[in-house]
């Protein structure tokens, strides 16, 4: 379990600027391990549009791995004791389908993995390259019922959507965590909260690779701007998989950003060293 982190408050939601019912805002979310947390950063309104698609991200994608692996649930009851298994008999071409306790489903972990690099520009190409691939648990695909030609598989959704707009989340909250909400123009509101915009031209493959369960900021600078971007990685997978990269504003004030860029690398490596010496 990852030591929680606390940033000052903000006092103003990151999404809107309105100032009512502020919440804590989890930068990853909670469901899926996800301790930073930014308090009074989300209105009650935004607080339900994130929370939405966050839902279907860890309720559907990712809800058989998260009650294998006992990931983190504000469920009173817990996660499932039970999940719809398909058994595949590769002798005869055939299905079965009944329950199973958590215990004897297949820990796999579905894994999205983007072909394009984000871009930020306006480009006629045909919808993104999407590989999903899996992780999984090492032993827990075991022989159903004493029988070796069958495997199992729990049915999930990918909702695509959902986890590109959860992405574009944790790369906002991120900035707005460690740089502040001045000296930069945020570019993926209208992604996060209406679902409106390419989202390809903002999330892609990162040409960086960092260490599982991490983020990182990187700037850009480019001809005629300079973009902050943030490195994401799987929030569930332990070891090394995709790492993202999502366009999250473009830098208004460079003296500024440079000096929080700075103050917030300091911070950082002060925390990686106070943890290295414990």
């Amino acid at each position: 379990m990852q030591e929680t982190l606390v940033y000052p408050a903000v006092g103003i939601c990151i999404y809107c600027l309105g100032s009512e019912a502020l919440q804590t805002e989890h930068i990853v979310p909670y469901s899926l391990g996800g301790s930073m947390l930014l308090p009074k950063a989300s209105c009650g309104d935004c607080s339900k549009v994130t929370s939405a698609f966050e839902g279907r991200v860890s309720g559907g994608m990712f809800k058989a791995f998260r009650a294998k692996i006992n990931a983190p649930t504000r469920s009173k009851v817990g996660h499932p004791t039970e999940f719809p298994t398909t058994f595949f008999d590769l002798t005869t071409v055939s299905t079965q389908r009944k329950l199973l306790p958590v215990e004897e489903i297949p820990g796999f972990l579905h894994i999205m993995y983007f072909d394009h690099e984000a871009c930020l520009v306006s480009r006629k190409t045909t919808s993104p390259v999407i590989r999903v691939e899996f992780g999984w648990i090492p032993n827990s695909v075991v022989s159903a019922s004493n029988d070796r030609d069958f495997q199992k598989s729990v049915y999930c959704d990918l909702h695509i959507e959902a986890y590109v707009r959860m992405l574009s989340k944790i790369g906002h909250a991120y900035v707005w965590a460690e740089l502040g909400g001045e000296g930069w123009e945020p570019l993926l509101v209208p992604l996060i909260i209406s679902a409106k915009g390419k989202w390809e031209n903002f999330i892609g493959r990162s040409p960086v690779s960092i260490p599982p369960k991490m983020l990182a900021i990187r700037i850009l600078h480019r001809e005629n701007d300079s973009l902050i971007t943030v490195l994401v990685t799987h929030p569930l997978l332990a070891q090394s998989g995709p790492v993202y990269e999502v366009v999250v504003g473009r830098i208004q004030n460079r003296g500024l950003v440079a000096t929080r860029f700075l103050e917030s690398n300091l911070r950082l490596e002060k925390c990686r060293f106070e943890a290295a010496t414990r």
